[in-house]
């Protein structure tokens, strides 16, 4: 029988340290969206699982890619992955466990590209983190449906 493995649990005071600590500059209703979001879904913003950014009056809340991984393994389910870039695009394929077929999801660089910071200097790497992201959230949505998105795939401005 397989186990999953348990995630640490997450507190308020944790993520409150974390804003004060960050100097993000949140509202305190935004503040209270961010604890909110960060405690349903179990995400520690001192390991950048979850972080704020603030831009004029709006923020997104955003979670780290990595995180869609970790969740995928903790479950039990996840039976390997692969990602490729082209430049143009990425696919990513996932293998459950409890699947006959692999999930196979693309991702294309015209629809995220915003020529700017790390789409000038690793647009492939900036694909990648998009189709892992997505393709995570699709193949596994009993345990990511409710995560806040990725940065890459939040156009901030």
């Amino acid at each position: 029988m397989e186990r999953k493995q348990q995630v640490p649990a997450i507190t308020q005071k944790t993520i409150e340290d974390y804003l004060f600590s960050s100097n993000t500059r949140l509202t305190d209703q935004q503040k209270k969206l961010f604890i909110q979001i960060a405690l349903a879904n179990n995400l520690n913003p001192f390991n950048r699982e979850i972080y704020a950014v603030a831009y004029g009056q709006n923020f997104s809340i955003i979670t780290g890619y990595q995180v869609y991984v970790k969740r995928a393994e903790a479950s039990g389910k996840l039976n390997g992955w692969n990602v490729l870039s082209d430049g143009e695009k990425a696919t990513i394929t996932i293998w459950r466990k409890d699947f006959e077929q692999p999930i196979i999801w693309t991702v294309k660089k015209t629809d995220f590209d915003k020529q700017t910071g790390s789409w000038k200097t690793m647009p492939d790497f900036m694909l990648k983190k998009i189709a892992i992201c997505q393709g995570f959230r699709m193949a596994f949505p009993n345990e990511l449906a409710s995560m806040p998105y990725g940065r890459e795939e939040v156009d901030e401005h």
